[in-house]
């Protein structure tokens, strides 16, 4: 990949911009309400641990977060917006934190969300679980 991919923690100016790029893409998380510009903003405020802004030749291409539960790092709201699939963008962007932060790391992901678990399993993920629900509301 010759493109310049940089991880940077979000700021308030990008708030409109993943508020959008996850509506878009709400069929892909376990919670698929809209959200509104007063939800995102009450999200942001609240934030309490690291989450970035995944930058590919200087635009906005992702965003990717990391919390830690339990002694164990969780990659969170990962989301690479369309034009900037297939790229190594997901790859680069978890070494980074694998770099920064240490590992191990999960991700939770739907399971009917296949690109998603390819491209998991592809830079090394292994499935461990099945996360289970009653209903699809």
């Amino acid at each position: 990949m010759d493109s310049k991919i940089v991880l940077r923690p979000i700021n308030h100016n990008d708030l409109e911009w993943i508020r959008l790029l996850r509506n878009r893409n709400r069929k892909y998380f376990f919670d698929r309400r809209i959200i509104a510009i007063e939800q995102q903003k009450k999200w942001y405020q609240k934030l309490d641990y690291p989450f970035f802004i995944i930058e590919c030749d200087g635009n906005p291409a992702g965003t990717i977060g990391l919390r830690k539960l339990h002694g164990v790092h969780e990659i969170h709201n990962v989301l690479i917006d369309e034009q900037f699939r297939r790229k190594g963008i997901l790859k680069y962007a978890i070494g980074w934190l694998i770099e920064q932060y240490g590992g191990p790391m999960y991700i939770d992901v739907l399971n009917k969300n296949k690109s998603a678990v390819n491209a998991y399993k592809k830079i090394g993920f292994l499935p461990v679980s099945l996360r289970m629900k009653i209903n699809d509301k």
